[in-house]
């Protein structure tokens, strides 16, 4: 059986990234970046990749023709992407627009992003123009009075005319009472 001591080393997590680096990168970045993120412990640091430059790259579709180097992290202490990117480009000195963190398993997302790019689609909230000169007739006290009235309209043709009448409730004598368990009693005898 194992001690708790080897349990405990065995269930050290690391925590795994890809760190993209668009455009030229100098002789000495690789020995930077590993200087930088000696304080996150590093397990392992990649030799940079360098891919071919393309028109447009996947993490950098405002670039053009640029390639891309991508260095290969894993650490032991926890973060997260968008903290790394900020302390490489402030400890490096590099350019946040030409610097991308992102998580090992992170590559289903970015071609989420690549399909909605190709899709041009916009966000509704920078849209100015809401279809028509304006969209009162969607919201305010118009829309709520018709609204209600089509209501009550839909209300009468869903009435049901083949249902039984509520009976009128039977006259009791006077000096009748009924008591909360249902018997009726009569005052006084």
């Amino acid at each position: 059986m194992k001690s708790f001591t080897e349990y405990l080393t065995e269930s050290k997590k690391t925590y795994a990234f890809n760190i993209k680096v668009a455009g030229d990168v100098s002789k000495n970045f690789a020995e930077e970046l590993r200087g930088a993120l000696d304080k996150f412990s590093i397990v392992n640091l990649t030799k940079g990749k360098r891919s071919p430059i393309q028109e447009v790259q996947l993490d950098f579709p405002e670039l053009k023709n640029e390639s891309v180097t991508v260095y290969e992290l894993e650490i032991h202490y926890p973060t997260t992407p968008q903290v790394l990117e900020q302390y490489i480009s402030d400890v490096c000195k590099c350019n946040k627009s030409h610097l991308c963190v992102r998580g090992a398993n992170e590559h289903a997302r970015t071609l989420e992003q690549e399909d909605f790019k190709k899709e041009n689609k916009e966000a509704l909230l920078t849209n100015s123009d809401m279809g028509g000169e304006s969209a009162q007739d969607k919201v305010g006290d118009k829309y709520i009075s018709s609204f209600l009235k089509d209501l009550q309209a839909a209300s009468k043709d869903r009435a049901c005319n083949n249902q039984p009448k509520e009976k009128a409730p039977e006259a009791m004598p006077e000096g009748t009472s009924i008591s909360p368990i249902g018997s009726k009693a009569t005052k006084g005898k």
